[in-house]
C-alpha cells in the first residue's frame, strides 16, 4: 500500500504538469491591454500623447454611452502625432486605438474597437474625438 501511494503522486503531479503545460500553449493570443494608466503614460516613450491620454480618460468616465475602458499597450508605439502651426498657434493632432465596452443594455458585454482623435492647440486642454471602429 505504501508503493502504490507514491506512484499516485507522482501521477497526479505529472496530469497537473501537462495540464499546465497545455493550458499555456493553448492560450489565445489578445491584445495586451496597459493595466495601470499612471504608469503606462510614465514609461512609455511618448510623452507628448499623455495630454491626450488623459483627456481620453475624462471623456470615457463622464459619458455614460461607454460601459468600460482600456488602452493597448502598444499605444505608446503606434500613436500618431501631427504638428503644425495655424494663425501663430502650435496645432497637435494625435491619433491612437483604444477599446470600450458599449453601455448599450446588451446582455453580454463585448470590446470594440475605437480610433481616438485628440487636436490641442498650444497647451490647451485637447478636444477628443471617438470614433467607433468595429463592434463585436
Amino acid at each position: 500500500m505504501n508503493q502504490i501511494r507514491p506512484m499516485r503522486i507522482s501521477v497526479l503531479l505529472t496530469l497537473l504538469l501537462s495540464a499546465s503545460f497545455a493550458m499555456g500553449r493553448g492560450a489565445p493570443v489578445t491584445p495586451q491591454v496597459a493595466k495601470d494608466f499612471k504608469n503606462f503614460i510614465v514609461q512609455g516613450e511618448r510623452p507628448e500623447i499623455a495630454s491626450c491620454m488623459a483627456a481620453s480618460l475624462t471623456l470615457f468616465k463622464k459619458n455614460k454611452s461607454f460601459k468600460n475602458f482600456s488602452w493597448l499597450e502598444a499605444n505608446s508605439e503606434n500613436a500618431i502625432m501631427r504638428e503644425k502651426e495655424v494663425d501663430g498657434y502650435l496645432v497637435r493632432t494625435i491619433q491612437m486605438n483604444a477599446r470600450t465596452i458599449l453601455n448599450d443594455q446588451a446582455f453580454f458585454d463585448s470590446w470594440t474597437d475605437v480610433l481616438i482623435e485628440c487636436e490641442q492647440k498650444d497647451q490647451a486642454e485637447p478636444l477628443v474625438k471617438v470614433t467607433i471602429l468595429k463592434s463585436n
